[in-house]
């Protein structure tokens, strides 16, 4: 019971001291962003969150015998996932998009980031019984090896296949979208037209105003 009880407040102190560490990544890649872009700063934080595990990896057996040093390390290596995709994965995916089709576009991706976790979770146990197993230095190290050579293969993948976004990227999104469709056959007449309610709304908006001058 006592070793239970330990092992629980153990647990959650690690858990609570490495969940610390999201929030300055949060912010620092929040002020990052404004200079660099959401494209540049994801490509950053993935770059070196690889640069950290690949550290993580080969100091493995060192940093094991400092707890701390290795806590600090890891919790680096959490922030900067939140400096990059973290912050930016939903901003590139719901403003690269046109406007008409930016809610399904944004679902799509968020589902697929949902199974990658969900797969991740179920993977990660033989991925370690197959580098030798939780007892073995391999075996622990061999998820950070792969996470890291992910994160270079997303900031591959981010270079070369995402625009970066630009002032007017969303209107020449929507207007290239309009195009396209209407290059197919589609009609786009009702495309961009306001409901009434939202014209009503304005109407009495405009009459008040009236009224005050």
């Amino acid at each position: 019971m006592i070793i239970s009880t330990v092992t629980l407040h153990t647990s959650l102190l690690t858990t609570s001291i490495n969940s610390a560490f999201y929030i300055p990544g949060t912010l620092i890649g929040a002020f990052i962003v404004d200079s660099l872009g959401p494209k540049y700063t994801m490509i950053l934080g993935l770059v070196g969150q690889a640069i950290v595990g690949f550290i993580m990896s080969g100091l493995y057996v060192k940093l094991t015998e400092h707890i701390a040093a290795f806590a600090v390390v890891y919790g680096i290596f959490l922030s900067l996932g939140e400096v990059g995709p973290g912050n930016n994965l939903g901003l590139l995916a719901s403003k690269t998009g046109p406007t008409a089709v930016r809610g399904q576009y944004y679902g799509i991706a968020a589902a697929i980031g949902k199974v990658g976790a969900f797969v991740g979770t179920w993977a990660f146990p033989p991925i370690i019984d197959a580098f030798g197993g939780a007892e073995t230095t391999r075996g622990n190290t061999g998820p950070f090896w792969i996470g890291s050579g992910l994160a270079i293969l997303s900031a591959l993948i981010t270079f070369f296949f995402i625009k970066p976004l630009t002032a007017d990227g969303m209107a020449r999104e929507d207007e290239q979208f309009r195009a396209y469709l209407e290059a197919n056959g589609y009609d786009t007449s009702q495309m961009g037209i306001r409901s009434e309610s939202s014209t009503v709304v304005e109407d009495l908006g405009s009459d008040k105003d009236e009224v005050h001058v």
